[in-house]
């Protein structure tokens, strides 16, 4: 009986039929359905932006701040904290706000606090490539037909957002700050009054190390939302950002659900623009460095950020995706604007390379926004499904995941001279920890503060209230009187987080203190 014969070895380069795999599956293509969903929309028509900006003033210079205006004339409003030294931290005197710290050192001598420069350079449409499919509509229609106007648009999609992000599942479906723990100190050296959370961002003290985080304004119900956080960041020492602003240039009628926030003596107040909106976009004309100081003065703002949300924008079915020269945008507006510009990621997260060339853009700090908490992606795939937009629907469902994980992006943030916060999953105290000792300035916290801020005052207080107790704890079973210690104290990473850390060659065996200058 002759041997079996063996198969072919495809390394030894001998196959009787080099073909047989691929006629298999050209075979196999015909059964099964290939490529993206068909498009279901049809005969929408971009159109150029409808934009109502406010009376231009007279001169190309601003004048200066005029004094006895903002919240540092109003006085400090009451805190819910006693004045005075903690009980057991006596000889130690505890550090108030330091408000207004962007006059000092940012605008040297008599430069005046902006001035446009040159106009920018139109660029031209380009022309769609032959055989490319049509640019997404701009203005999504209602059934029967009726386009939506830009001011409409914007402000549903403000309250959609808020709206999902409540009631829907549209968080990653990995959190990776449950990977990572700080190692237990049985033997603290330390008070438990003696504990001392405030921490600095910018030059602005703050009681906590908490920052709530960039989120709503621009429809009707955010003046009572962004009122209600705004007034429990002041009475807690908390900084605060508010949502994209670009509603109150497309609807100035939206303008007081910003400007409410500067009713109260929040510590730190940073206004909020789009990348995207930097350059033009199909035509649109960008947002220029006028209006970008105008939205900074209306919440009497002492920072703006620009926020990164590509991935977003491309989900969106109205969605603004060219980013070619949005760099040298984002440098030209830091060099005009007057205070600091902090670099935003909305979800997705951010490597060591993009925080660098935030850095060489003129950025003081960056908020990571990682992978970990809402994802914008499951947000705008929502929508998209609502629109009948079957394409960015699918595009939202596949990248719904897509990014770097929060504690890996503070990690590599940390490794530049940026300040740092770390946004994105954080749920609770221990997570703020977390961060901290990753090299964090200070924490954020998005959608865990707007579920209290949603149900009542009293939940978001109280919630508050859980919160400091949670850090305060934290930084005492390690041992650490102050975040400053807080950073040098030891923390183990596990899980997916552990994989992240090993493949972009950290000692996972030495995190902790990875700051320049631990």
């Amino acid at each position: 009986m002759e041997p079996r014969a063996r198969p072919p070895d495809p390394r030894a380069g001998h196959d009787p039929d080099p073909l047989r795999g691929r006629r298999a599956r050209h075979a196999a293509r015909g059964q099964r359905a290939l490529g993206r969903p068909d498009r279901r929309r049809a005969g929408a028509v971009p159109r150029g932006r409808a934009r109502h900006l406010r009376p231009r003033r007279g001169g190309r210079l601003l004048a200066p701040a005029q004094p006895g205006r903002g919240r540092a004339a109003r006085g400090a409003r009451p805190r819910r904290r006693p004045a005075g030294p903690r009980p057991g931290s006596q000889g130690r005197p505890r550090r108030r706000h330091r408000r207004h710290g962007r006059q000092a050192g940012l605008h040297a001598g008599d430069r005046p606090r902006w001035h446009p420069g040159p106009p920018r350079r139109r660029h031209p449409r380009r022309p769609r490539p032959p055989g490319a499919p049509r640019r997404r509509p701009r203005h999504p229609r209602r059934p029967g037909g009726a386009a939506v106007s830009e001011e409409d648009e914007t402000v549903s999609r403000k309250g959609d957002h808020v709206d999902i992000i409540l009631e829907d599942d549209v968080q990653a479906k990995h959190n990776a700050w449950n990977d990572l723990t700080l190692v237990h100190e049985a033997l603290p050296e330390v008070d438990r009054e003696a504990v001392d959370p405030s921490a600095e961002l910018l030059n602005h003290e703050l009681e906590l190390p908490l920052m709530v985080a960039s989120m709503t304004g621009g429809y009707p119900g955010g003046e009572e939302i962004n009122d209600r956080l705004a007034k429990a960041a002041a009475e807690h020492g908390l900084g605060m950002g508010v949502g994209s602003q670009r509603a109150m240039l497309d609807d100035p009628d939206q303008a007081r659900t910003y400007e409410v926030i500067a009713d109260h003596d929040v510590p730190f107040v940073a206004a909020n623009i789009g990348a995207p909106q930097l350059i033009p976009q199909d035509g649109e004309a960008p947002i220029d460095i006028e209006d970008a100081v105008h939205l900074m003065e209306a919440i009497d703002a002492d920072a703006l950020i620009v926020h990164l949300n590509y991935l977003q924008e491309v989900v969106q079915p109205e969605g603004d995706d060219e980013a070619a020269g949005v760099v040298s945008a984002l440098a030209e507006l830091v060099r005009e604007v007057p205070g600091p510009v902090i670099g935003k990621e909305t979800g997705a997260g951010m490597h060591r390379g993009t925080a660098r060339r935030l850095t060489e853009a003129g950025c003081s700090a960056v908020d990571v926004g990682g992978l970990s908490g809402t994802t914008f992606a499951a947000v705008e795939r929502i929508r998209a499904e609502a629109a009948g937009a079957d394409d960015e629907a699918w595009l939202g469902e596949r990248f719904r995941d897509w990014g770097v994980p929060t504690p890996v992006a503070v990690l590599e943030a940390a490794r530049t001279e940026l300040e740092v916060v770390a946004t994105g999953g954080l749920r609770d105290g221990v997570h703020v920890a977390n961060a901290l000792a990753l090299g964090a300035e200070v924490a954020g916290m998005a959608s865990a503060v707007l579920e209290p801020a949603a149900e009542s005052e009293e939940a978001l207080h109280a919630f508050l209230d859980r919160l400091a107790a949670e850090i305060e704890t934290a930084m005492f079973l390690t041992g650490a009187e102050t975040v400053d210690e807080l950073r040098h104290k030891p923390i183990v990473a596990d899980g997916e987080t552990r994989t992240w850390l090993e493949s972009l060659g950290y000692d996972v065996a030495a995190l902790g203190g990875q700051r320049l200058d631990a």
